[in-house]
């Protein structure tokens, strides 16, 4: 039996075949990084900022919330335009550290689910945490030992919290569960988060070896593959660079699969000023659960553009959602649209510790 196919459907259904490919090809599924959980991540990026520094640690049990550090007190306090959809609370909270850096660990009851929230400069008046920032991206602040007392005589934020996330995974994995792991930072927070994630990768990896070596015990069940691992970052820089240049690799290769949520800030005249500095980390052609999202703001301020409390708590406030955000190429070194006064009023609030303005 003979087929006599018409020219014009043969055409029509190889564009269709094509068409389907594509977007089966661009359709991502994320596991982990789901809507609910990019709120999380989001409260917890804005309870990592305490309101007053000499009271700057969460005690065990605290239930994961937004408490806008901006305000002056509670009663002035907003809230992200959401209920918490989880039950995160804090299983471990470093404080802020003498040089600066803190790290609050949580754990969701019902999923298992680690988070590990990393605070981003505190307000104008964090010099520590600007002085981290304009030196490696606030890389030193992460690995470098200090004295805090009521931890360990060797002190680390990436010492500390590998340890705890190793012993929370192990205590999961006992019952038979592996959990998820998502880290996630806002601002300096966020180049602290992707520094933490290269140093979980290569303790996982690389260190197995050495340890052996050193007759010191490499449990396999202290960490979990690439695809329970997350990264959320919110108006941070790109700090594969300074990563790469401690040694931790970032090859491609390594982060595939893992899902990785960054987004910045943009108006009708220039993008989110920090998230223009430096390549994030994980982000390439090899790995497409890692994105780059952008949501557009009424603010012209590049303090405003750049806190979460403001231009993310407006986003949400005017009904938009994660599903709203634009897909972006990063705009990489101020190559877009950047006005140099712009930049440089930034600078100039930063100093003269001037109120942030609409």
């Amino acid at each position: 039996m003979k087929f006599k196919i018409n020219s014009k459907a043969t055409a029509f259904l190889v564009f269709v075949l094509i068409n389907v490919g594509t977007m089966n090809a661009r359709a991502v599924e994320n596991n982990i990084l789901t809507n609910e959980a990019l709120k999380s991540a989001w409260s917890a990026m804005d309870q990592s900022y305490p309101r007053d520094n000499a009271r700057s640690t969460l005690a065990v049990g605290t239930k994961l919330y937004s408490p806008d550090n901006m305000a002056t007190s509670e009663a002035s306090a907003r809230k992200m335009p959401w209920d918490i959809p989880n039950n995160f609370t804090v299983v471990f909270d470093t404080g802020i550290t003498k040089i600066g850096g803190r790290a609050i660990i949580y754990r969701d009851s019902t999923t298992h689910t680690i988070m590990v929230a990393f605070m981003g400069t505190n307000g104008n008046g964090d010099r520590k945490g600007w002085d981290a920032n304009l030196r490696d991206m606030a890389g030193m602040q992460l690995i470098k030992y200090g004295d805090n007392q009521a931890l360990e005589p060797l002190f680390s934020l990436e010492r500390t919290v590998l340890d705890k996330v190793c012993e929370l995974t192990i205590s999961s994995r006992a019952i038979a569960i592996i959990p998820n792991i998502i880290f996630v930072g806002d601002s300096k927070g966020g180049a602290q988060a992707q520094a933490m994630l290269a140093s979980y990768i290569r303790s996982r990896d690389d260190f197995a070896v050495a340890r052996a070596k050193a007759g010191v015990k490499h449990d396999p069940f202290a960490f979990v593959p690439n695809k329970n691992l997350a990264l959320v970052a919110h108006s941070a820089p790109g700090a594969l660079e300074p990563i790469k240049a401690k040694g931790y690799d970032v090859s491609p290769a390594r982060y595939s699969n893992i899902e990785m949520h960054y987004s910045l800030a943009y108006n009708d005249y220039y993008s989110e000023v920090i998230s223009s500095l430096g390549h994030y980390l994980g982000v390439s052609r090899e790995n497409p659960k890692a994105a780059v999202f952008k949501y557009k703001t009424k603010f012209s301020s590049p303090q405003a553009m750049h806190r979460i409390g403001l231009s993310g708590y407006k986003y949400f406030e005017e009904g938009h959602d994660f599903a709203d955000m634009t897909p972006t190429e990063k705009p990489v070194l101020l190559e877009k649209t950047q006005n140099l006064s712009d930049i440089l009023m930034a600078i100039i609030d930063t100093i003269s510790k001037r109120a942030i303005e609409n």
